[in-house]
C-alpha cells in the first residue's frame, strides 16, 4: 500500500500547467450549502467549464434523480445532498446529460467507472477533466479489498481530477478548493472505492 498522503496534502491557490477544459474549472465549495453534495459541485464545476451557467440548487431541484430505476439505487441519488447522502456514478451522469442536454450542446458525460487510473490522469492532463469518487480529506478507508463499483461506503467523496503535477495529482475538492495530493496515493484511494469516474464523451 502507499505511503498515507498527509505529507503532500496540499491546497494550492491555482495550478498552472492545466490544459483545456481543466484549466477553467473553477473551485466551488459545497460548504455550508451543500454538506452531502460533492457530487453535485464537481458536476456543477465541470458544467461551469463547459461554458454552461450551471447552479447546484438548481440541479438538485431539477435534474438530480431521487427515484431509482428498476430498483437499481445507484441511478438515484440517496439520501439528501442537504445534509446526509451519497450519489454513484449513474445518478450523476444522469443528471449531468439532462443539463447538457438542456443547454443544447452535443457534449456528454460518459460512465469510466473501471478504467485505469492512469488513463484517467492522462485523460485529465490531455484538458478533459474527470469525476473520480475518492475519500473524504483523502483518509485510508481501510477496506479488506476493494469495494465493487456503485457500492455505498463511509468517507464518500467526489472531485474533480484536473491532471498532474510531477508526482502529485491536481484536484478541485469541493470541501477544500484547489488541492495537491500524491498520485500514488489517490490512485490507490480510486482502486480501493471501486473505481469509479465519469468523463467527457
Amino acid at each position: 500500500m502507499p505511503h498515507s498522503p498527509r505529507a503532500d496534502f496540499m491546497q494550492e491557490a491555482g495550478f498552472a500547467n492545466l490544459t483545456g477544459i481543466s484549466a477553467n474549472v473553477p473551485a466551488l465549495y459545497q460548504y455550508p450549502s451543500m454538506p452531502a453534495g460533492c457530487e453535485v459541485y464537481s458536476l456543477t464545476a465541470v458544467l461551469t467549464a463547459l461554458g454552461v451557467d450551471a447552479d447546484p440548487d438548481d440541479i438538485v431541484a431539477t435534474y438530480l434523480p431521487f427515484d431509482a430505476t428498476d430498483d437499481d439505487y445507484a441511478t438515484a441519488f440517496w439520501g439528501d445532498p442537504y445534509s446526509s447522502g451519497e450519489g454513484m456514478p449513474p445518478a450523476i451522469m444522469l443528471t449531468g446529460n439532462a443539463v447538457l442536454q438542456d443547454a443544447d450542446t452535443t457534449r456528454r458525460f460518459e460512465n469510466a467507472t473501471g478504467a485505469r487510473f492512469d488513463d484517467l490522469a492522462n485523460l485529465a492532463n490531455s484538458g478533459s477533466p474527470v469525476l473520480v469518487w475518492t475519500t473524504l480529506s483523502f483518509e485510508d478507508p481501510q477496506f479488506d479489498e476493494p469495494l465493487e463499483a456503485n457500492s455505498f461506503y463511509y468517507l464518500e467523496h467526489c472531485v474533480v481530477l484536473l491532471g498532474t503535477q510531477g508526482d502529485d495529482v491536481c484536484l478541485m475538492d469541493p470541501t477544500q478548493g484547489y488541492v495537491t495530493v500524491s498520485y500514488s496515493w489517490f490512485k490507490y484511494l480510486y482502486e480501493q472505492c471501486g473505481s469509479m469516474a465519469l468523463k467527457l464523451a
